[in-house]
């Protein structure tokens, strides 16, 4: 059974060399921002984390033992969450702006 939307589908182009370049520097640098961003953004959260818990439990006396692993373990959430809204805003950015001469566009099969 044929899909009538192939024939909708626009060609291909080939791309020369500069126009590769053009559209790997795009995404190159694009997404060298984006994990800055959430490589800061995490170690902001982590240690902003880090020190309410570590003065909380400090104050409470509370042994580093009992508290260090759960500490750890919500970290690795809280940098998967912020990781995955960075990777989301990357591929908005990308579909939303113009790369040189090229613009990134979604086609439903």
């Amino acid at each position: 059974m044929e899909n009538s939307n192939i024939s909708k589908l626009p060609e291909r182009i080939e791309l020369s060399r500069n126009e590769w370049f053009i559209l790997t520097w795009g995404f190159f640098w694009r997404g060298v921002c984006i994990a800055f961003l959430s490589i800061f953004s995490g170690a902001v959260v982590g240690a902003v984390l880090g020190f309410l818990v570590g003065t909380i439990m400090g104050l409470l006396k509370v042994p580093l033992q009992y508290y260090i692993t759960p500490l750890k373990v919500v970290s690795f959430f809280l940098g998967i969450g912020i990781n995955f809204l960075f990777m989301f805003v990357y591929i908005k950015w990308l579909l939303s702006t113009n790369i040189g001469p090229f613009r990134l566009k979604l086609i439903r099969n």
